[in-house]
């Protein structure tokens, strides 16, 4: 980043609005509907041939003692952190073979190993012959298996993917048309063929995304966007000063200071945004924290559920996980990162299961990453917010979900619950996307992993709350340990399905079980807190205080 003091503040911008900032413009985005021609749908002739919960991504294909069970997908069973295995014998040419399981797939051909493309969840096909598949489905749910199975020729392929670009090519210069504020360059380009169109606006790159404030794993914000090409983009402040910085996929970052009022715009090619507004305060002794999880597709939900967040004028957000339904889906963070900007708060963004997927073969969320994060930056942080201080972790990086001991996160964790810095906190926020107590969810009970990881700290009053998603409802225990209590709390509906009302575990009791889309306002002063829990009326469907 290089600064300079010599920024003339502008009259207009260039676009009307971001990309990302109309959702039923953008709806075939998002569409996979595969080729009809030399293609063939796989949904019968599979066994199930079991399962295990052999640790690790690196895994043989095991010695099943019978043929297995036949079925036709869909396939789910309730199985929790359990790899699912099937299989399925036939005749194939050559092509790519789709898969599609929660979470993830692997996939062997006549016993050799195939790796997923880089496209996405496709596998290449190279023999001509009867041919073996097996599969392994990576379930870090509560709920998986293998979903759907689709072959295409590799002509269809390719063609598929040439026609989805061109139509994607189509729907940006399209977009970009419309959202023009120069109503003269707008008339001229209507008069052009699209590769013209392409050509004359190729200087005028659109920002797909508003930007947003990420808090990093140390606590640190900075402003991210996305723009529709790399490149350098130069903000400018109304103070005048002028910042210069670069991106070579179009994922821009901008270091900024707490305390700090803001109102820049931004600047690419010949392309002119904004005024953006950042009101970036020190953190007080007084802090409203909103808290949601699990978003994960619901974008209708999600984007209501932003614009009450909003309304409640929180100092931080909390996101606790499955941001996303399928974190390897094209442009997928983009459409997150724009709705979660209406929030107008800083993000603290915690990973969930759904973020990993399309990413099973090593465990490393790419787009995630890329979107989410600062390069290099650990998946787990921690963040001292005035009298709270918030613990993220992220068990996803194991499989099954689990911070062993021995391992990085746990060595860190516990050098932060034992320090000095987090005793002398008045709050203690444990923030994770799977939770230790659940009922909602027919079936599951929680993490009992997570539960053996962090009990020890219950018993020692190093941990005051543990916030979590993964269940789609809303939850609420509070458990006693050796006369130290802990507050356990699910808020898993910000937009994905709900877990079914007439359903749910036999155990934990839960205090409070709501199985309605909602979000949560935590206000924490010195000694007291107060949350209360908002459906999406802004009606406040649970509350609970507690002062000194």
């Amino acid at each position: 980043m290089i600064s300079s003091s010599c920024f003339e503040k502008p009259t207009s911008p260039t676009y009307g609005e971001v990309f990302f900032s109309d959702e039923s413009k953008l709806i075939s985005l998002f569409e996979m509907s595969f080729p009809q021609e030399d293609t063939l749908v796989l949904d019968t002739g599979w066994q199930y041939l079991g399962a295990d919960s052999i640790p690790g991504m690196e895994q043989p294909i095991p010695e099943f003692t019978s043929e297995g069970e036949a079925v036709t997908l869909p396939h789910k069973l309730v199985l929790p952190n359990h790899s699912l295995w099937y299989s399925w014998k036939g005749k194939l040419d050559k092509g790519v073979l789709f898969l599609d399981g929660d979470d993830g797939t692997q996939l062997w051909v006549n016993g050799e190993r195939v790796p997923r493309s880089a496209e996405g969840e496709f596998y290449r096909i190279e023999q001509e012959e009867e041919v073996q598949l097996i599969v392994r489905v990576i379930n870090n749910a509560v709920s998986g298996g293998l979903k759907k199975a689709f072959w295409m020729a590799e002509s269809s392929f390719l063609k598929w993917m040439t026609d989805r670009k061109e139509l994607l090519d189509s729907l940006l210069l399209n977009r970009k048309i419309e959202l023009l504020t120069d109503s003269g360059l707008k008339v001229q380009l209507l008069e052009l063929d699209q590769k013209d169109q392409e050509k004359e606006l190729a200087d005028y790159p659109i920002m797909m995304t508003e930007p947003i404030i990420i808090l990093d794993s140390k606590g640190e914000p900075f402003l991210r966007w996305q723009s529709e090409k790399g490149g350098e983009a130069v903000i400018g402040r109304e103070s005048g000063e002028k910042y210069s910085v670069s991106s070579k996929d179009g994922v821009f970052t901008l270091p900024i200071e707490f305390g700090e009022v803001y109102k820049v715009w931004i600047q690419q090619g010949k392309s002119l945004f904004g005024p953006f507004h950042f009101n970036q305060a020190e953190p007080a002794d007084q802090i409203r924290l909103a808290i949601w999880g699990d978003s994960q597709g619901g974008w209708k939900t999600f984007n209501k559920i932003s614009q009450e967040i909003a309304s409640q004028n929180p100092d931080f957000s909390l996101g606790l996980g499955d941001l996303v339904n399928n974190g390897s889906q094209p442009f997928v963070y983009s459409r997150f990162l724009q709705v979660a900007s209406q929030m107008n708060a800083p993000q603290i963004l915690i990973p969930g299961n759904h973020d990993y997927d399309g990413f099973y073969e090593d465990l490393i969320a790419k787009e995630m990453e890329r979107h989410l994060f600062l390069p290099g930056q650990r998946r787990f942080g921690f963040q001292i917010l005035g009298p709270v201080g918030v613990l993220a972790l992220d068990p996803n990086v194991n499989f099954p979900v689990s911070i062993p001991k021995g391992t990085e996160q746990q060595i860190w964790m516990d050098s932060i619950l034992t320090s000095e810095t987090w005793s002398n906190l008045r709050w203690k926020v444990i923030a994770i996307h799977q939770p230790p107590y659940s009922q909602g969810w027919p079936g599951y009970h929680g993490e009992l992993s997570i539960r053996e990881t962090l009990e020890p700290y219950f018993h020692r009053g190093l941990i005051d709350f543990v916030i979590a998603g993964h269940t789609h409802d809303y939850e609420r225990l509070t458990l006693n340990f050796s006369g130290n209590s802990v507050h356990f709390l699910i808020v898993g509906g910000a937009g994905g399905g709900l877990e079914p009302k007439e359903k749910s575990s036999d155990y934990p009791k839960m205090e409070r079980v709501i199985k309605e889309y909602h979000f949560g306002i935590l206000d924490f002063g010195k000694d007291s807190f107060n949350l209360r829990v908002f459906n999406l009326e802004g009606e406040i469907i649970d509350q609970f205080t507690e002062e000194e």
